[in-house]
């Protein structure tokens, strides 16, 4: 009998390059905040001013609001042609999330409090 419980696995990045991400993620009320204080504390991290890492997103008038930015990323030719070539502003040059590298340097769960809720369903560390 099979599981009806399946156990998430990392995403092994070298074959999705975090696909995922390509378009940053909407925001739950109080994550962008939550966000603004990483930024704050950790302007090794984020060189520029915090109001840039976010914008107004509309997708297809289904979802709109507050999100993530994005910043121009090239993709290998198999990602889906009709995805914009782009990815989070909180993912590095490699596609890794820049927030689940923080908290394992501070030695919390890399799916903790400092990334949006949605993030913690894809685990790119």
């Amino acid at each position: 009998m099979k599981s009806r419980n399946p156990k998430l696995k990392k995403c092994d990045m070298k074959k999705c390059l975090g696909f995922c991400c390509y378009d940053g993620v909407y925001l739950k009320d109080g994550e962008e905040e939550k966000l603004k204080n990483v930024i704050k504390t950790h302007p090794q991290d984020f060189p520029l001013p915090a109001e840039d890492y976010f914008g107004y997103g509309n997708w297809h008038n289904k979802v709109k609001g507050r999100k993530t930015a994005v910043r121009p990323f090239k993709y290998p030719d198999n990602f889906p042609k009709h995805f914009n070539q782009t990815k989070c502003v909180f993912a590095d040059s490699d596609g890794l999330c820049i927030l689940q590298k923080i908290a394992i340097q501070e030695k919390i769960h890399p799916w903790s409090y400092i990334c949006p809720f949605i993030c913690n369903i894809f685990t790119i560390i």
